[in-house]
C-alpha cells in the first residue's frame, strides 16, 4: 500500500525497495479516532505533536523556516506550488542561536548548508506549472536550483496530476523532525510584516519592485506529525520522478528554541485531496473535514480564505444559517481577487455565494462576510487574504492550502492540519488565542481587548462591530461588497471550466494517448557543426530572456495593461498589424505566455480583430519554434524539456494532426516548449502547423474576446461584459467534446478501441 492508501499498480514502482522502505507509515498505539478526526474518512493521519505553532504572516513564517533549516543535518523538503531561488527569508530579523552566518536568500542557503555537511541532502518539488502563471513565476527555475548549487541540492518539477489540476501543498519538513503546513510559498510577493503598512520598505519581490500587502498563516509541528508530513513529501515526490527515497535515520530536533509553542502534547489530524490520476483514486479529505466541522459548530465558524467558490460549502454554511439558533458565521478574504481575469471569474463565483448566504441569515445577525482594510493603502490597494484557516467554535483550528474553492475539494493536491480540543482546557485556550490573535491583527486592538470583549457579548458578530468602531483607526474589517448580478455568476458555474471539481473529461483523451505505442526511434537530424551552431544560437536567446526577466524589473513590471497599451500603439502606425503578429513570434521565443499576449491584443485591437491577428501570430510563433528545435541537437532539447513535455512529443508524433489539436485545446506544456520539442521531434511541418492552427483558434477566440470584455467590464462594470466573455470560454468547451468524439469515432473504425460513452 502506499501512503495515501492506494495500491499501486504493478510494475509501475520501479525496483523494489527495502521492506522498510515500501511500509506505510505507521504510528504505535493510534487511535482511529479523536473527536471529531476520523481516519480514513475526513483526515489521512491522526499523529501526536510535542509541539505546535501557528505562524502568522510571513515575517515570522520565512524567519522560523529559516531557523528550522539551519539546523538541519540529514534531509530538507520543500514541496510547493512555486518556489523562488533568489526569496529573502529573514529581512532585518535576528539570527537563529548558532554559530555563524548563513545566507538569507533560500538557494544560497540550501548551498551553503549542504556544503557545511557532507550527511545534509536538501529536494525542492514544485509544480510544473501552467503558462499562464509564467509572468508570476521565477524564469527557468531548474537551471536557477540545479545550475547553481551543489549536488545534494536536487530540484524537480511536479506535474504527476490531471491537465487541469496543480500541485498546491505548500510543505517544509527538515529531518522529519519539524513541518511547516499553510498557505505561504517560499517565492516572492509573499513577505510581509503584521502590521502590513502602506510603506513597508522591506516588502519587494528579489528584484527589487514593491508589492502590496499580503497576509497568510502556516502551521509547524515535531513529533509523529512531522514524521507523517514527511512521508507524505516522499511519496509525492516519488510520483512525481519515480525515486523513492527513505526517511532519515536519526532525526535530532530541529525545531529553533525561540520558537515558542502554541500548544503543547496534542493530537493533529491531516487531512489531503488528491484528484484521480494515473490509476490512483480521489483523495477528497479536505472537504469531508470541512462538512464535518461546520456540522459540529454550536457557537461560532471562523473562516479566512482567498477563495469562497465551492458550492458544497456554501450549501453547509448556508444550512447552518438558516438554523434557529444555529452557529455564526464570520468569514474574511481579500476585497477583491487579485487580477481582472480572476476578479471577473473567482470573484464573479465569490459574489453568488455571499448572495446565497446572507439570503440565508433571514436575521442579518448571525453573518459577517469582510475584508482587512487599511485607511493609508493607496486607491485600488488592498491587504491580499491568501491564508486557508478554519476555527469552529474553541474546539478545532484547522490550517492548511485548500482553498474555499471546487478546486482545493477534489481536483488541485491539498494538505491541511487540523487541531482538535477533544475536552482539553489547554488546547481549547491555545485555540482561542489563535482566533483572537487573528481578529486583533484585523482590527488594530490588543488580543486581550479580543478575548474581553467575547466575554461580555458572547457573539462574535457582536464583537467584531463593537470592536471596529474603538480599535485603530487605520485598520477595520469592512463587509465585502457584491458587485456583479446572479447571471454573470450562474453562467460561470454552468460552464464549470473556471472552478472545476473534477479532472476535465479531455485528460481521459489525452491520457490514451500515452498509452499508445512507442513511435521508432528518431531520424538523423543535420550535421554536426550545424547543430551545434542552431544550440548556441538558442542558448543565447534562452540567455538574453532570463536576463531581462530576471536581472531587469522587466519580470514584475509587465502585465496585460502595459502589454494593451503597445499593441494600442501599433494598431495606429502604417505597418501596425505586422508588428502585432511580429511580437507574437518574438515574445514566444522570449517566452512571454501567449495568454497574455492574446488576451492584450483583444483588449487593444477588439474581440475579432484581436482573435484575428493574434491567431496568425501564434501559428507563425509555432512555426519559428518548431524550425528552432529542428535544428538543435534533438537529443539536448529532449533533455532539457523534461519528461512531460516529452511524453508530448511521442503523442504528436504518433497522431500528428490530431493530437497537436488536442494539445493545444488543453496546453498541458508551455506553449514554447512544446514547439521546440515538436521541432525536435518526427512531428512533420505541415501536421504541427495545421493541428496549431485548428487547435489554438477557440483559445485565440476566448482570450482576445474575453480581453476585450473584460477590459470593458473595468471601465464600465457589467454583468454582461463577464458574461459574453465566458460565452467565448464555452465555445472552447464545446470544441473540445467534439473533439473527443471524433477521436473516439476514428478509434471506432480503425478497430484500436470502442468509442467513448
Amino acid at each position: 500500500m502506499r501512503p495515501d492508501g492506494a495500491r499501486p499498480r504493478r510494475g509501475a514502482e520501479g525496483p523494489r525497495a527495502p521492506a522498510s522502505a515500501r511500509a506505510p507509515l505507521r504510528f504505535a498505539r493510534r487511535p482511529a479516532r479523536a473527536g471529531l478526526l476520523v481516519e480514513g474518512e475526513n483526515c489521512w493521519r491522526i499523529a501526536r505533536a510535542r509541539r505546535l505553532r501557528f505562524l502568522v504572516d510571513g515575517e515570522e513564517t520565512f524567519a522560523a523556516i529559516a531557523d528550522a533549516l539551519e539546523r538541519a543535518r540529514h534531509q530538507i523538503w520543500l514541496v510547493g506550488w512555486d518556489f523562488h531561488s533568489e526569496v529573502e527569508l529573514r529581512r532585518g530579523a535576528p539570527r537563529a542561536d548558532e554559530p555563524g552566518e548563513w545566507p538569507t536568500e533560500l538557494v544560497a542557503l540550501l548551498d551553503a548548508l549542504v556544503r557545511a555537511r557532507p550527511s545534509l541532502r536538501a529536494n525542492v518539488l514544485a509544480w510544473d506549472f501552467a503558462a499562464l502563471y509564467s509572468l508570476e513565476r521565477e524564469f527557468l527555475p531548474l537551471l536557477r536550483f540545479g545550475a547553481r548549487t551543489h549536488r545534494r541540492v536536487r530540484f524537480a518539477m511536479d506535474g504527476a496530476h490531471p491537465a487541469a489540476a496543480s500541485h498546491h501543498q505548500k510543505l517544509v519538513v527538515v529531518d522529519d523532525s519539524i513541518a511547516f503546513v499553510g498557505g505561504l510559498d517560499l517565492t516572492a510577493h509573499r513577505w510581509d510584516t503584521r502590521a502590513h503598512a502602506a510603506d513597508e520598505p522591506r516588502r519587494t519581490t528579489p528584484s527589487g519592485a514593491p508589492y502590496g500587502p499580503f497576509h497568510d498563516v502556516q502551521v509547524a509541528v515535531d513529533g509523529e506529525a512531522a514524521r507523517a508530513v514527511g512521508a507524505l513529501a516522499r511519496e509525492r515526490w516519488r510520483r512525481a520522478t519515480g525515486e523513492r527515497l527513505q526517511p532519515p535515520l536519526v532525526r535530532g530536533d530541529a525545531w529553533p528554541p525561540r520558537l515558542e509553542p502554541s500548544a503543547r502534547g496534542v493530537r493533529v489530524g491531516i487531512a489531503r485531496t488528491v484528484a484521480s490520476h494515473a490509476g490512483a483514486p480521489e483523495v477528497r479529505e479536505v472537504e469531508a473535514l470541512y462538512r464535518d466541522a461546520i456540522r459540529s459548530a454550536r457557537r461560532w465558524i471562523y473562516v479566512e480564505n482567498q477563495y469562497l467558490t465551492s458550492s458544497r460549502i456554501a450549501g453547509w454554511l448556508a444550512e447552518r444559517l438558516e438554523e434557529a439558533g444555529g452557529p455564526e458565521v464570520v468569514v474574511v478574504g481579500p476585497r477583491a481577487n487579485e487580477g481582472w481575469l480572476e476578479e471577473g471569474t473567482m470573484g464573479t463565483l465569490r459574489d453568488a455565494v455571499v448572495r446565497r448566504l446572507r439570503a440565508a441569515d433571514a436575521s442579518g445577525r448571525r453573518l459577517r462576510v469582510l475584508y482587512p482594510a487599511r485607511a493609508d493603502l493607496p486607491s485600488g490597494v488592498g491587504i491580499n487574504v491568501h491564508a486557508k484557516v478554519l476555527v469552529v467554535d474553541d474546539e478545532l483550528a484547522r490550517v492548511g492550502s485548500a482553498n474555499l474553492s471546487n478546486r482545493s475539494m477534489g481536483l488541485d493536491t491539498e494538505c491541511d492540519v487540523a487541531l482538535v480540543a477533544q475536552g482539553a482546557d489547554r488546547t481549547r485556550a491555545a485555540i482561542a488565542r489563535f482566533r483572537n490573535d487573528l481578529l486583533a491583527e484585523h482590527l488594530g486592538v490588543a488580543r486581550a481587548r479580543v478575548a474581553e470583549a467575547l466575554d461580555v457579548t458572547h457573539s462574535l458578530v457582536r464583537t467584531i462591530d463593537a470592536l471596529g468602531a474603538e480599535g485603530d483607526e487605520a485598520r477595520q474589517l469592512r463587509p465585502i461588497e457584491v458587485e456583479t448580478g446572479p447571471d454573470g455568476a450562474a453562467l460561470v458555474d454552468a460552464i464549470g471550466a473556471v472552478d472545476p471539481e473534477h479532472p476535465a473529461p479531455l485528460e481521459e483523451l489525452v491520457e490514451r494517448f500515452e498509452q499508445e505505442a512507442m513511435p521508432a526511434p528518431l531520424a538523423t537530424g543535420p550535421s554536426p557543426r550545424r547543430r551545434l551552431a542552431g544550440l548556441f544560437a538558442v542558448l543565447a536567446v534562452v540567455a538574453v530572456a532570463a536576463l531581462l526577466w530576471t536581472a531587469t524589473p522587466l519580470g514584475d513590471r509587465i502585465d496585460a495593461a502595459r502589454v494593451a497599451g503597445a499593441v494600442e500603439a501599433l494598431r495606429h502606425s502604417p505597418a501596425g498589424l505586422v508588428g502585432v503578429v511580429a511580437l507574437f513570434v518574438v515574445a514566444s521565443l522570449l517566452l512571454v505566455p501567449v495568454t497574455l499576449t492574446t488576451a492584450a491584443t483583444g483588449a487593444a485591437l477588439g474581440p475579432w480583430l484581436g482573435a484575428a491577428v493574434s491567431w496568425v501570430g501564434v501559428v507563425l510563433a509555432a512555426i519559428a519554434g518548431h524550425a528552432i528545435g529542428r535544428r538543435l541537437w534533438r537529443e539536448t532539447v529532449r533533455r532539457v524539456a523534461g519528461a512531460r513535455a516529452n511524453a508530448l512529443n511521442e503523442r504528436l508524433a504518433r497522431r500528428g494532426v490530431l493530437a497537436t489539436v488536442m494539445v493545444r485545446i488543453v496546453p498541458i506544456a508551455p506553449f514554447a516548449v512544446l514547439n521546440l520539442v515538436a521541432g525536435a521531434s518526427r512531428v512533420t511541418l505541415r501536421d504541427f502547423a495545421l493541428g496549431t492552427a485548428i487547435g489554438t483558434l477557440p483559445g485565440s477566440l476566448v482570450l482576445a474576446f474575453g480581453g476585450d470584455r473584460l477590459r470593458a467590464a473595468l471601465v464600465a462594470p457589467s454583468a454582461a461584459n463577464v458574461a459574453l466573455a465566458l460565452l467565448a470560454l464555452a465555445a472552447v468547451v464545446g470544441a473540445a467534446f467534439a473533439a473527443r468524439r471524433i477521436h473516439a469515432r476514428s478509434r471506432g473504425s480503425t478497430g484500436r478501441g470502442a468509442p467513448s460513452p
